[in-house]
């Protein structure tokens, strides 16, 4: 596009030069008369009028020129991500601009609700990446850093959550998601909620955290106890208080089994019954069999 501008200019100072230096036919010799004033004047006129109509058509062209390299751009935005772009925001290469370029580092930076690309530029830097949580298939990811060897020295994001930054990276930095192994959760006879909102028999853990709210199973009649490492269920991964939330991280690739206890539902039928746990009389309740679990 600039080596097309360049050449318009050359063309446009080369016509008003060659336009101007015509002294033959612009600057005719006045012998008293008025006819002879009036034809100097309107030759005069008539060269003027050439430059300007030179002038403004090769604007035009650079106009004409410039929206068509807007358009490709945008065409190369939109078949590389899938999704259309602009100057703000979007693939541009790492160190463009003064924002934030988040790199997949093998994996996919999340820029749609179902779009994905390899990088992805930020026109202005923030600390939470939520929104651009990247994914990998067979791996977790475990946070951002600034070289692409992903050294632990070089982690910028927080402990309690991979997606959110210490503080606000250089301008124009390049920032690279961290991977490992993916830990597996299976249902153990129920479903487990995916990353995609779906139930599966098994899912695995996209975003590695202590927290597995996000990926609570179920089973019909059953009672979700916890995670455990085992599918006997003899050890217990996650804390007394929670069955959701892991004592301690869990081992890259390894695989947790969720826990459960039988259920019968004692319904009321339109009375009451009562709940010796909260002393009170409901409409419905389960009774739980601590002796048997699945």
């Amino acid at each position: 596009m600039k080596s097309s501008i360049r050449k318009l200019t050359a063309f446009v100072l080369a016509a008003v030069l060659a336009l101007t230096c015509m002294p033959a036919r612009t600057a005719m010799a006045y012998d008293g008369s008025d006819a002879g004033g009036a034809s100097g004047i309107a030759e005069s006129d008539a060269g003027a009028q050439g430059v300007q109509s030179v002038a403004e058509n090769a604007q035009s062209a650079a106009d004409t020129q410039n929206a068509a390299d807007a358009q490709n751009v945008e065409e190369v935005w939109e078949d590389e991500a899938g999704i259309s772009g602009d100057t703000d925001e979007g693939l541009l290469p790492a160190g463009v601009g003064t924002g934030l370029t988040l790199n997949g580092n093998g994996g996919k930076v999340k820029v749609g609700e179902n779009s994905y690309a390899d990088t992805w530029y930020l026109a202005e830097p923030t600390t939470d990446l939520s929104s651009y949580a990247p994914k990998k298939e067979g791996s977790s990811f475990i946070g951002w850093y600034s070289s692409a060897d992903c050294k632990a020295e070089d982690l910028l994001s927080t402990s309690y959550s991979p997606s959110i930054l210490n503080g606000y990276p250089e301008p124009g930095t390049e920032i690279y998601a961290g991977w490992q192994a993916a830990v597996k959760l299976d249902g153990n006879g129920g479903k487990v909620k995916g990353p995609d909102g779906e139930y599966h028999d098994y899912c695995y853990q996209e975003e590695y955290s202590f927290n597995l709210t996000n990926y609570r199973p179920v089973w019909k009649d059953h009672w979700f106890t916890g995670w455990y490492a085992e599918p006997e269920c003899k050890t217990r991964l996650t804390a007394d208080y929670s069955d959701s939330l892991l004592v301690n991280p869990p081992t890259p690739g390894t695989t947790l089994y969720a826990g459960w206890l039988t259920a019968c539902k004692v319904d009321g039928n339109g009375g009451q019954v009562w709940n010796t746990e909260s002393k009170s009389y409901v409409d419905s309740l389960f009774i739980q069999d601590d002796n048997k679990s699945s």
